[in-house]
């Protein structure tokens, strides 16, 4: 695992310098890795959604978990139900710090943006049902809306 700074990763594989098969490039701050026999450790994907994904996965030693998926910002990880960050990997993909042992890792699609927007629609429909509640309750006060209404007037010949 090697730290780089935004954009820089691109630059280093697309040169060949890195070999993305051994070396993940990940910006921000790396977490703590340690050799380990690629034989004997495995994720598995368990349930795979749209908006949802769920990995076992069987390390025996802390490295760093890089998934084929699209890094994105909306994207929110739990490792064993503990949150935990995802760090952009090779520029694109997603990696999650993983301790030694078996774990269940859940992503989950929770954009900031869509909580809040969800809040203002809801906001909007209460405003709206309340609107329409004192505007029946009102035309049910006044006697069905007869208040004020003009006498029908019969017409000559009708």
């Amino acid at each position: 695992v090697r730290p780089v700074g935004p954009g820089q990763a691109l630059a280093l594989l697309a040169s060949k310098t890195v070999d993305p098969r051994t070396t993940a490039l990940v910006e921000g701050t790396p977490p703590s890795v340690a050799p380990a026999d690629p034989s004997t450790e495995s994720a598995r994907v368990t349930r795979y959604e749209p908006d949802t994904m769920t990995v076992a996965v069987n390390a025996t030693a802390p490295g760093l978990l890089v998934l084929s998926e699209v890094y994105a910002s909306g994207w929110r990880a739990s490792v064993d139900g503990r949150s935990t960050p995802i760090l952009p990997t090779d520029e694109i993909l997603r990696g999650i710090p993983i301790t030694s042992g078996n774990h269940t890792v859940e992503l989950r699609y929770a954009p900031r943006s869509l909580t809040i927007g969800l809040w203002i629609s809801a906001t909007a429909a209460l405003a709206m049902v309340a609107v329409f509640v004192l505007a029946g309750w009102g035309y049910v006060t006044r006697g069905g809306g007869t208040a004020g209404a003009v006498p029908a007037v019969r017409l000559p010949g009708a």
